[in-house]
């Protein structure tokens, strides 16, 4: 996940690092970058659909992965879909991105 940047969205497990109960895995966003610690913080919205946020560190694959991959919504990477030749498919991703955030 070296490539990652703020805004970008991940697929996360906070049960993976926590005691608390969540389902498993689902999107989060970068909000903030530590590049000295390789650590992340995510905002994602919990399963009562409170917006929470958590750092994690990049290199534990229990809790952090490239977005979509865990959650099984996407079969192309982001920058797969976004590179997309019709520019109305385009659009229309860019468009669902901005409305889950």
């Amino acid at each position: 996940l070296k490539h990652i940047k703020v805004g970008d969205l991940v697929d996360i497990n906070p049960d993976g690092s926590t005691k608390q109960k969540y389902n498993g895995w689902m999107n989060g966003k970068i909000k903030e970058m530590d590049d000295k610690s390789g650590q992340v913080k995510v905002e994602y919205k919990s399963c009562y659909g409170i917006s929470t946020t958590f750092w994690m560190h990049l290199d534990n694959e229990e809790v952090i992965a490239e977005f979509g991959t865990m959650t099984g919504k996407i079969k192309k990477t982001l920058t797969d879909l976004l590179m997309e030749e019709d520019l109305e498919i385009q659009q229309r991703i860019k468009m669902d991105l901005g409305n889950q955030w």
